[in-house]
């Protein structure tokens, strides 16, 4: 007895297209959750305290990532350590930072640039680094920053009045008045 399921090789190829279609949406959408679950691991081993929330979004896209990975980041404290470039590219690959503090640790003007990368973020501690008005600079692009704690650092007067120029929501904590 013959099969009634016989396909044609036009059938098959619509198949596996649509097949890899879905699993091209589905590679997307899980590509930012993976990196930032090794980006997790990479800051969590090196002693940074990180506080994550349940991320907000559809309840299929929860269901698609999972529970664990559906995470946004709302705190990364590397304070007093000595930053490498391996955690300031995970805090890159983080998703929904709100709050990034760097409090004596050795964070200066080139480390800034990877701020850039986090355009959530509100609170940013940088008390006790070596940034100067240099690394300040590149602070104005983090439209949503509402609080900068520059105390102890390199930066000047004019440099700290730049900044609350630019950046007229923000509280500037800073001991140069």
């Amino acid at each position: 007895m013959r099969s009634r399921l016989i396909f044609r090789l036009r059938t098959l190829l619509i198949a596996v297209s649509v097949s890899c279609c879905a699993l091209g949406v589905w590679w997307h959408h899980l590509a930012p959750f993976r990196r930032q679950q090794k980006a997790l691991i990479v800051l969590r081993e090196s002693g940074a305290a990180v506080t994550t929330r349940v991320a907000t979004g559809s309840d299929w896209r929860r269901r698609l990532v999972g529970e664990d990975w559906f995470v946004e980041v709302t705190s990364v404290r590397l304070d007093r350590q000595q930053v490498t470039t391996a955690q300031l590219e995970a805090v890159v690959s983080l998703i929904g930072v709100l709050e990034l503090s760097f409090i004596g640790a050795n964070f200066d003007d080139r480390d800034a640039q990877y701020l850039r990368a986090q355009p959530t973020l509100i609170r940013l501690y940088l008390q006790g680094t070596d940034i100067t008005d240099e690394g300040l600079r590149l602070l104005p692009e983090l439209v949503e920053l509402r609080y900068v704690d520059i105390r102890g650092t390199r930066v000047s007067l004019r440099g700290v009045q730049k900044l609350e120029a630019a950046l007229p929501q923000a509280r500037v904590l800073t001991d140069r008045r």
